[in-house]
């Protein structure tokens, strides 16, 4: 028998070759994959609420923005790390520019319409879960 021949038997039936082996294995392999990620859990949130927000009865306590720290404004409902850190950092440089460090910086709920990521649309669904104080 020549090199790179096959055995007569192996003509007849494509599936007896050796290179298709690797075919059959492949697709094997690749029915495993899916089955085992259309078993996993969806990582995708479904938001219930039309707002975005949890209703109030979910909130525990108004948190001020003035005070809070980025963990404790996280913990609202529709802030996420983000927009937490962004308000405590937009809070911190409207204090040092005012060279004040205990300024009060958000009076009323628009005020967080300066932190980038916050609309008018955000800013009054977060009035209902924030507290201002002078």
């Amino acid at each position: 028998m020549a090199l790179g021949s096959y055995p007569r038997r192996f003509d007849r039936n494509w599936l007896g070759r050796p290179e298709t082996h690797w075919l059959c294995y492949g697709a094997i392999l690749a029915g495993f994959l899916t089955a085992w990620a259309a078993g996993r859990p969806s990582t995708i949130r479904v938001n219930t609420h039309s707002s975005g927000l949890a209703p109030l009865s979910e909130v525990r306590a108004r948190i001020n923005p003035n005070t809070a720290d980025w963990r404790a404004l996280a913990s609202l409902p529709g802030l996420g790390e983000t927009l937490s850190k962004r308000i405590v950092a937009y809070r911190q440089a409207q204090r040092d520019e005012r060279r004040d460090p205990g300024a009060v910086v958000f009076r009323t709920p628009q005020d967080l319409e300066g932190v980038k990521g916050i609309g008018p649309k955000r800013a009054a669904a977060l009035s209902k879960l924030v507290v201002f104080s002078d």
